[in-house]
């Protein structure tokens, strides 16, 4: 079973995506700042992290950086944030992101997306394996 870390500062939000893709077969583990969103990617090791742009300490741009930098096969990011501008999304691919969705969305477009990058990370670890 995948294993997703959510790192958002809106308990609300963060309730909702763990039931949802917890009844979709994910284990989901939650981080409710940057700083603490660090420490719990390296310890954890998730297989994928859904990240906020706007947090109390550490933005996420900056997250994501750091995670890509100290991480040697650092899972999938996918930004999901209120910020719906091309700025902020172009800003967040510079910084590694995988894939970026604006909140509000429909629940089956984030899913595709988790699944897509969950199947693109199998096969950048597994080259060898024919699908």
């Amino acid at each position: 079973m995948p294993t997703i870390l959510i790192i958002d500062d809106d308990p609300d939000f963060d309730e909702f995506l763990t039931i949802m893709l917890g009844l979709e077969g994910y284990s989901v583990t939650s981080a409710y700042d940057g700083e603490t969103g660090i420490v719990a990617a390296k310890n954890q090791r998730p297989d994928l992290i859904l990240l906020d742009i706007m947090m109390p300490d550490v933005d996420g741009y900056e997250v994501c950086r750091r995670l890509l930098r100290q991480m040697p096969t650092a899972p999938p990011i996918v930004f999901v944030t209120a910020r719906a501008s091309e700025a902020d999304r172009n800003r967040a691919m510079e910084a590694g992101a995988s894939d970026y969705l604006s909140k509000p969305f429909e629940f089956e477009d984030l899913l595709s997306r988790i699944k897509s990058r969950l199947v693109e990370a199998t096969d950048v670890q597994n080259p060898q394996l024919d699908r």
